[in-house]
């Protein structure tokens, strides 16, 4: 199975992409036919654009997999309730998850969280990846 991974309006590296929306959603329809696994939706920056995730949602019928814009913070327990409501089926929680390996179950326990450190996050040695402390810690 494949999936696909999206960031629509991302303007990492000074990207300009005039049209978005358009561009996007023909993309989308393009391969919904193709059964992929899932769709993986990353909201970023400045541009990022609610309106056209719920759009991409409606359009795609398989696994809709979000990455919020949660600017400012990384992904945490609030983005659930984007689960929840309908926005999507899963979560990516990207910084979080490298903060607390044992993320599911903190957040069934409501936390507390592990904060990231991005000094260590591509780093050459395992400071960052195994020194975090667990729940049960």
């Amino acid at each position: 199975m494949v999936g696909l991974r999206i960031s629509p309006a991302n303007v990492f590296n000074d990207i300009v992409e005039d049209g978005y929306r358009d561009t996007y959603r023909a993309l989308v329809e393009a391969t919904e036919p193709l059964g992929l696994a899932y769709l993986h939706v990353a909201e970023m920056g400045p541009k990022a654009d609610r309106d056209l995730t719920l759009d991409l949602r409606k359009r795609f019928t398989g696994t809709f997999v979000l990455n919020p814009d949660t600017p400012g913070a990384a992904t945490g327990p609030a983005e659930l309730s984007l689960i929840e409501d309908g926005t999507a089926d899963m979560l990516s929680f990207g910084a979080l998850f490298l903060a607390n390996p044992d993320l599911p179950a903190r957040l069934a326990a409501g936390g507390p969280f592990n904060t990231p450190d991005q000094a260590t996050f591509y780093g050459g040695d395992e400071r960052g990846y195994t020194d975090y402390p667990a729940l049960t810690a």
